[in-house]
């Protein structure tokens, strides 16, 4: 229920996408991904910044640790 509010709350506020992605039968834990598109990096690095400082202040949840990847995108991927 906590995990459901919080992944729904920063899908609302930031509109990324959400997903629990393991520990699903951990108790008081979990993991979460969070995935959106930018044509930024310095966009990507400042939404993450405020996912973070959101979940640090607005929830119950202690955030324990994170991961960042950025793929790029190549627009000619798959053009022959």
């Amino acid at each position: 229920m906590v995990v459901k509010s919080l992944r729904d709350r920063l899908a609302h506020t930031f509109h990324v996408a959400t997903n629990e992605v393991a520990l699903h039968d951990v108790h008081q834990q979990a993991r979460i991904a969070i995935s959106f598109i930018t044509l930024e990096h310095a966009t990507a690095d400042s939404l993450l910044d405020k996912i973070i400082t959101f979940i640090e202040s607005n929830t119950d949840a202690t955030l324990a640790g994170w991961t960042t990847e950025k793929l790029e995108f190549d627009p000619m991927a798959g053009l022959s």
